[in-house]
């Protein structure tokens, strides 16, 4: 198992389902979480919604780095004039698994694709190729003196218990940072106070405006819309949090499948992670550990960059990642044209 741990340097948030909030004011985004049981002062097992992030999250960036590894690769190798993929199909298998197109397959067929592609056979394509890999979800915890695993959360005059690493203060403008608009700014509730009053009379002005029996006259000048459209309170997890998790394999992974993962894992620990990070949410510094002899290393630096600051392999790991250039030196348009091999239901 490759072993996972990550502490978030800026505030992350990876969106649970919310209701759309384009005309609904102060509503609030939250974070992914699951619940776990604790004991409360008074001995009674109680829930708590510890904030997570998801191992599906995480498998879906690794999945798109690996497949970006291969399709650099065979951009070196293709010739100028050569068309990279074969059809659309063939991207949307390796992105997303190709939705419920495809059946069960044969084993020589099975074997065939693995061979061709390591990069599908790792994740797995719709019901015909199982992926080889799982990624659990990260989790935020802490360890006593004895080892043993608790949660940080703080506790209600009632007993109920909340978790202490979340907050939810950030009030943000909804058509500009969550559209990205550039001209986006955070609003203080203040700010946020004297827009709602400046807007109930806007639209007020702008009915009198519309209901007006007079003539349209073309110099008369009418009531413009306001553009916030809402606020919304952003809730996310807090700096200097650490998760949990890792990489576990279904079954055996050849050498050009383990080196593909490590390229891939090299690319998107450099990522930042969950929603809103065009503005500087979801930076995070990783401790990777590969095998006993093999690690990884991520900073953040004075500036927001990540970079990998520790690297070590082991032979077994060098070996396996000499393996996988080897196979993309070679790499052609037949690694990618797998919908052609597929069976699909009938």
């Amino acid at each position: 198992m490759i072993k996972i741990s990550f502490q978030t340097k800026s505030p992350l948030c990876q969106i649970d389902k919310t209701e759309d909030a384009t005309s609904i004011r102060n509503s609030i985004i939250r974070v992914k979480k699951q619940k776990v049981f604790i004991r409360n002062k008074h001995g009674a097992r109680m829930p708590l919604s510890v904030p997570i992030y998801t191992g599906n999250g995480f498998r879906g960036m690794l999945r798109r780095e690996t497949m970006a590894v291969m399709l650099e690769a065979l951009a070196k190798n293709a010739k100028n004039d050569e068309k990279l993929l074969g059809s659309p199909e063939d991207y949307h298998l390796m992105n997303s698994g190709g939705g419920n197109l495809y059946q069960e397959q044969p084993f020589d067929i099975e074997d065939r694709v693995r061979e061709l592609n390591p990069q599908i056979s790792l994740f797995g394509a719709s019901l015909a190729i199982k992926g080889k890999i799982r990624v659990s979800n990260f989790i935020p915890f802490e360890k006593n003196l004895d080892d043993e695993v608790y949660y940080q959360f703080y506790e209600s005059e009632k007993g109920n218990v909340f978790s202490s690493i979340l907050a939810n203060t950030t009030v943000i403008v909804r058509d500009g940072i969550l559209d990205r608009d550039k001209n986006s700014q955070y609003l203080t509730q203040e700010q946020i106070q004297e827009w709602l009053e400046k807007s109930d009379a806007n639209i007020k002005a702008r009915a009198k405006d519309r209901n007006s029996e007079e003539e349209e006259d073309d110099k008369k000048t009418k009531t413009k819309k306001q553009t916030i459209r809402g606020a919304i309170d952003r809730e996310y997890v807090a700096v200097g949090i650490d998760f949990f998790g890792g990489i576990s394999e279904r079954e055996k992974l050849t050498e050009v499948e383990k080196g593909l993962l490590i390229l891939g894992l090299e690319k998107a620990i450099l990522n930042n992670l969950g929603s809103t990070s065009a503005n500087d949410f979801g930076k995070v510094e990783y401790k990777i550990t590969i095998d006993e002899n093999s690690s990884i290393s991520t900073e953040v630096n004075e500036y927001g960059a990540c970079t990998i600051s520790e690297r070590n392999y082991s032979k077994e790991i060098k070996k396996c990642v000499e393996e996988t250039k080897d196979f993309l030196s070679n790499i052609s348009k037949e690694n990618f044209e797998i919908t052609n091999i597929l069976m699909k239901k009938s």
